[in-house]
């Protein structure tokens, strides 16, 4: 049946909507669009100017992405990529389709790594994808020395850093690796972070510490 739907969009048939982004025209069906986004559903059932004249002009999104989207909304397809996911998961978060989003938190799952989890972690975090914060903050506690290498890191709040080298869950050779990494954080700029060392110091694991590591760095510090 979506196959049949899909090719009458593709033909202009039966299509009572028209999603316009740049030069471009989009005609659609309502019944589709309402029932996996909740964007069009409130658009449809509301009393927006759009719903009313049968037509929505979206300027967040290039039109790239919106044929991405349409071919989803019509099919449960789409081709995602290290080049496009990001647009995409701003494009499912702003037209509110909980299946996309799930369907692109499971491709970044697939890419972690060390360069990339923690940039992933914000774009999740700010568009409320909280199953995939958790997965990246595991990510980040079980490679924590190499996310640590990254300047990525480095762009972490204090509220976050401290969340991290806190954790029970940390997988480090030894507790030097947490503590450097920590010094790291505060001196990348030293002038507005050197209020946090005392708190962050405070999660340092002290008694997992070498008695030569205390006397040689820490005392330096």
């Amino acid at each position: 049946m979506l196959e049949q739907l899909n090719k009458q969009r593709m033909n202009n048939l039966y299509c009572d909507f028209t999603i316009c982004i740049d030069d471009e025209e989009y005609p659609v069906h309502q019944g589709i669009l309402a029932a996996r986004s909740e964007y069009f559903n409130a658009m449809f059932t509301s009393k927006l100017k759009e719903g009313f004249e049968k037509r929505v002009e979206i300027k967040e999104s290039s039109k790239q992405c919106v044929e991405r989207i349409l071919g989803f909304l019509y099919s449960g397809k789409i081709e995602l990529s290290v080049g496009n996911i990001e647009e995409t998961i701003r494009c499912a978060a702003l037209m509110q389709i909980p299946d996309l989003l799930q369907v692109a938190a499971d491709y970044v799952h697939s890419i972690f790594n060390a360069e990339n989890c923690i940039h992933f972690r914000g774009l999740a975090k700010l568009h409320s994808m909280d199953d995939l914060v958790k997965k990246a903050d595991k990510y980040v506690l079980v490679h924590f020395r190499d996310v640590c290498l990254d300047g990525s890191w480095n762009e972490l709040s204090a509220e976050d850093v401290e969340m991290f080298i806190s954790s029970e869950d940390v997988v480090v050779e030894s507790e030097e690796v947490v503590y450097e990494c920590m010094v790291g954080w505060v001196k990348h700029d030293l002038p507005s972070r050197k209020q946090y060392f005392p708190t962050l110091f405070r999660n340092i694991r002290f008694q997992n510490l070498s008695t030569q590591f205390i006397r040689d760095v820490i005392r330096i510090e």
